[in-house]
C-alpha cells in the first residue's frame, strides 16, 4: 500500500488532487469528537495538539489511547501526514483535537454526555470544525444547546440503517442546525447501501466504503466505514474551505460545500444536493 494509491477512488470522486493546489488546511484546528486519536501512529505522529486534546471519559483520562479504533480511522481521513507513509489525510496541514467521548466500556448515556462536555471545551479551545460520526436515536437538548452554542461547523454522520432520515431520526444529524452538515456515503459506484438518507435531512454524500485508514497497532485498516467515513471526507473538505476563506461562518461553509456537490442522477431526492462532495469546486 503507497501513500499515490491508497483510497485513489475516492479522492478521485470528490476532486481532492486539484483541491491541494489550493488549501491543505495550514493552521486549522480539527475536532475529533470520538474514541481518542493513537498519537504514536507514524502517519498521526505530530499532526495532533496535546495542548487541545482532552478525554472526557470516567476514568480514562488519555485522550490518545483508543481502544477501538473509530477515532483513529476518521483522525487519519481528515489529517494523516502527507509523509509518503500509508495515506495523506484531505487536511494534511491541519492540528488535529482529539475530543475522547467514548471507549470500549463506555454507555452510551455517558457517551451523550461526554459528547457534551466535548462541545463545550472545543468553544473554549478555539476548535474550527468538528467531526462527529456517532448518532443517538433520540433527541437531547442539551446536545442540542451545546451544538448550537458551539456555533462552528458540525460534520455528522447520517447513519447507516438505510433508513429515510426524512421519517427517522439520527442525532445529532437530524437536529437541522445551520451549523450542522449531514453526511450520507456511497460507494465507488455511487451505490448507497447501507447509508441512511433523507431528500431535506440529510445533505450531501461522499466516499464511505473500501475507505484506508489508521487504525490501532501503527496499521491501516477499511474496517471503519458508511457513514462515518464518509463524514471525515467532508470535515477534512471543510478545513481546506477554513484555510482559505478563514472569515466564513458555519452556515456559509456548509453552503459552500452543499452548493457545488457533484449532481448524480441516483442520489437525486436522496440529499439537499442531489450529489457527492466536490471539494476543489468548494474552493472556488
Amino acid at each position: 500500500m503507497t501513500e499515490s494509491t491508497v483510497n485513489s477512488y475516492a479522492l478521485e470522486m470528490i476532486n481532492a488532487y486539484d483541491a491541494w493546489n489550493i488549501a491543505t488546511g495550514d493552521g486549522v484546528l480539527v475536532g475529533v469528537l470520538d474514541t481518542g486519536i493513537d498519537n504514536e501512529h507514524l502517519d498521526l505522529w505530530g499532526q495532533i495538539s496535546s495542548v487541545y486534546s482532552e478525554s472526557f471519559v470516567n476514568n480514562d483520562e488519555d485522550p490518545f489511547y483508543d481502544d477501538l479504533g473509530h477515532g483513529t480511522a476518521i483522525a487519519g481521513v481528515i489529517g494523516a501526514a502527507n509523509n509518503g507513509i500509508g495515506l495523506k489525510g484531505i487536511a494534511y496541514d491541519a492540528t488535529l483535537s482529539s475530543l475522547k467521548m467514548a471507549n470500549n466500556s463506555s454507555s452510551s448515556i455517558s457517551n451523550l454526555a461526554s459528547a457534551i462536555e466535548g462541545f463545550n471545551l472545543a468553544m473554549l479551545f478555539g476548535v474550527k470544525v468538528i467531526n462527529f460520526s456517532w448518532g443517538f436515536s433520540s433527541y437531547d437538548y442539551m446536545l442540542y444547546q451545546a451544538i448550537l452554542n458551539y456555533n462552528k461547523l458540525v460534520v455528522c454522520a447520517a447513519g447507516n440503517n438505510q433508513n429515510d432520515n426524512d421519517n427517522h431520526s439520527t442525532y445529532p444529524a437530524s437536529y437541522g442546525l445551520d451549523n450542522i452538515i449531514s453526511v450520507g456515503a456511497v460507494d465507488e459506484n455511487y451505490n448507497l447501501l447501507d447509508s441512511n438518507y433523507g431528500e431535506n435531512s440529510v445533505d450531501i454524500f461522499a466516499p464511505g466504503y473500501n475507505i484506508f485508514s489508521t487504525t490501532l497497532d501503527g496499521m491501516y485498516s477499511n474496517e471503519v466505514r458508511c457513514t462515518s467515513i464518509a463524514a471525515a471526507f467532508v470535515t477534512g473538505a471543510a478545513a481546506l474551505i477554513i484555510d482559505k476563506y478563514p472569515t466564513l461562518s458555519a452556515p456559509s461553509i456548509k453552503n459552500r460545500i452543499i452548493d457545488n456537490a457533484t449532481e448524480k442522477l441516483s442520489l437525486n431526492n436522496k440529499c439537499v444536493s442531489n450529489g457527492v462532495l466536490n471539494i476543489y469546486d468548494s474552493l472556488g
